[in-house]
């Protein structure tokens, strides 16, 4: 052996005491313990986009199983339950439910018309912000003012039960010809002497020795517009006549004929003057 490989062999000799088994086991161990963090990571990543897919998948579900109906025209819009109920939307107003529809269940924003088919083994209910509506089958009309926290109820055929979210285990029950209001912390009966309160649905506008003023507000909350008097001295001229499914146009052209008065459009606006 030359000298050449006996200086090889030494400083392989040195490099294996170098060596140790310490050092070997705690750099395995790094490795280990690199490799989890990357796991850990990974697992995260996963389990962050599971969520987020899930969070999607349900609102995607909640969509497609939810039914909602709203009327942005001035004339009433007619809607079709799947138990041959229907549903009549004033303008600007809002209905929602299950798809299913299997508890009769119906979310109210605004005002409608409800014709519910009988069926005593499952209620009809209509929700509204501040107030239930409960019936087996009837007609009935629902105004919901969410501005004043306040519903409406007007039964036109059956019994109603009407209660507040405001007031446990309080309930009352409305027949025909009944009007009750559910405001804040009170339910009650009240005596309605609008005789053209359902007049948005079918058009039918009644006036007895009424006053200009409130003919104009009538006239502005059936057919969503803005008509004003050109001066205080008009609001008290009275008018008593009837309209029945005539325009917005049609009704003031008679009004300004009957009481000699004059009218100028602007767009949805109306001016009557003398």
């Amino acid at each position: 052996m030359d000298r050449q490989e006996t200086e090889h062999i030494i400083d392989e000799l040195e490099a294996m005491k170098q060596f140790s088994s310490t050092d070997a086991y705690a750099g395995l161990q790094n490795k280990i313990k690199h490799k989890k963090r990357q796991r850990r990571k990974r697992l995260q990543f996963i389990s962050i986009g599971s969520a987020v897919a899930a969070i999607v998948l349900v609102v995607i579900w909640t969509q497609f199983m939810t039914v909602r109906v709203s009327n942005p025209n001035s004339m009433p819009l007619s809607h079709h339950l799947k138990d041959g109920s229907t549903v009549t939307l004033n303008m600007y107003s809002q209905i929602s439910y299950k798809r299913t529809f299997n508890h009769r269940t119906i979310k109210l924003k605004g005002e409608a018309f409800f014709e519910v088919t009988p069926n005593t083994q499952s209620p009809f209910v209509v929700k509204t912000s501040n107030a239930n509506i409960k019936v087996v089958g009837t007609s009935f009309n629902v105004l919901c003012n969410e501005v004043n926290n306040s519903t409406e109820v007007l039964v036109k055929s059956g019994i109603v039960e009407l209660s507040s979210n405001h007031l446990q285990d309080k309930t009352i029950n409305l027949e025909v010809n009944d009007y009750a209001i559910a405001r804040n912390k009170t339910l009650d009966k009240q005596q309605l002497t609008d005789l053209n309160y359902m007049a948005w649905r079918d058009h039918k506008i009644t006036f007895k020795n009424q006053p200009l003023s409130e003919v104009v507000a009538t006239l502005n909350r059936v057919y969503h517009t803005d008509i004003q008097l050109s001066n205080k001295a008009l609001d008290t001229i009275q008018l008593s006549s009837t309209y029945y499914q005539l325009s917005c146009e049609e009704v003031l052209t008679s009004i300004c004929i009957t009481l000699d008065l004059q009218q100028k459009q602007q767009g949805n606006h109306y001016i009557l003057s003398k």
